[in-house]
């Protein structure tokens, strides 16, 4: 079995497939944005028992527990009906990052012996999880990197495996389709030719060629780079709305990856038919490559209007 994967990986096939390097590549980079984005908002985690509480219905609950020196805040903005705490407690909690320079924190949810509560305005950041069940998403959180990286890589290290055998294979093929010269056997003309002189030849120095790309291997080269963009790049696309939808932030990295999202499936898609066009007419490949150009051109055209109005929406936070 192994050596059988370790044929199928320096060949190219198998796992190491070029359709599925393109699944490897994109799921490892899928994972690795996951852990990113369940990361991004930076929460934290706090467990102790309650020292001191402090209520104003119009602004909200101040309380300090014996495990930290922060002062906790539910705003009653965020809390439809601000958490029944009483000193004594034992609470867990979930909340924003603590400001520089500030002992304060916003919480984000409690959970005690008299109930759970979760903010309505920081709550989609915990995505479902509450204190009590925050131990598991950090455990997917950092499984999903470690997930992430080894797939990546080894996506990444059958690519470059694949590269030089297609090239092998290419070169093997235009040689076997060279036949050799045939020779006659009769005597008679083996002497008649050993007595023709051999012809004068001028030595006439003549200007290499420049290397060509085969038309086999542009359009290969379109298929996988077809592949890649309507494959990977709608996965990050979908993460990246998902995202977008799940918190109201200011301009920042996620605006950034939706528009180079665009950029990408619009370079993509029309690398793809340049390659597709360049290449030998009637090749099944080249078919191929041609219709994950315009699929990849059709993708990019969708996501304009997407992109932009969540890149506006995010202008709109900006003033909150």
């Amino acid at each position: 079995m192994r050596a059988r994967l370790l044929g199928d990986f320096k060949s190219g096939r198998g796992l190491a497939s070029p359709s599925l390097i393109v699944v490897w590549l994109a799921l490892g980079a899928g994972l690795i944005w996951l852990q990113w984005n369940m990361s991004f908002a930076g929460i934290e985690s706090y467990s102790g028992n309650v020292k001191t509480v402090s209520t104003d219905p119009q602004f909200g609950t101040h309380v300090t527990i014996d495990s930290s020196s922060i002062d906790f805040f539910f705003d009653s903005l965020g809390f439809a009906q601000l958490p029944d705490i009483r000193v004594g407690d034992h609470i867990e909690m979930l909340t924003e990052p603590l400001p520089q320079g500030y002992g304060i924190a916003e919480a984000v949810a409690v959970d005690s012996q008299r109930g759970a509560w979760v903010s309505t305005i920081y709550g989609r950041d915990i995505a479902g999880f509450t204190p009590q069940t925050w131990a598991l998403h950090e455990v997917l959180r950092w499984s999903a990197l470690a997930l992430g990286v080894l797939i990546a890589l080894f996506g990444a290290a059958s690519l470059v495996r694949w590269i030089p055998s297609t090239q092998a294979r290419a070169q093997n093929g235009r040689g076997s389709a060279i036949a050799p010269a045939s020779v006659s056997e009769s005597p008679g003309a083996a002497t008649e030719l050993d007595a023709q002189p051999p012809p004068l030849v001028h030595s006439t120095p003549v200007a290499p060629a420049p290397p060509s790309v085969p038309s086999s291997d542009r359009a290969d080269l379109g298929v996988w780079v077809g592949g890649v963009t309507v494959t990977a790049l709608p996965f990050l696309e979908v993460v990246g709305v998902f995202s977008a939808f799940g918190s109201c932030a200011s301009y920042g990295f996620n605006d950034g990856l939706l528009i180079a999202i665009t950029i990408a499936l619009f370079a993509g898609g029309i690398s793809t038919l340049i390659l597709a066009a360049s290449s030998a007419t009637g090749s099944p490949r080249r078919a191929v490559a041609r219709r994950l150009g315009i699929v990849a051109v059709v993708m990019a055209v969708a996501s304009v209007p997407v992109n932009a109005f969540l890149v506006l929406l995010s202008g709109f936070c900006a003033f909150g």
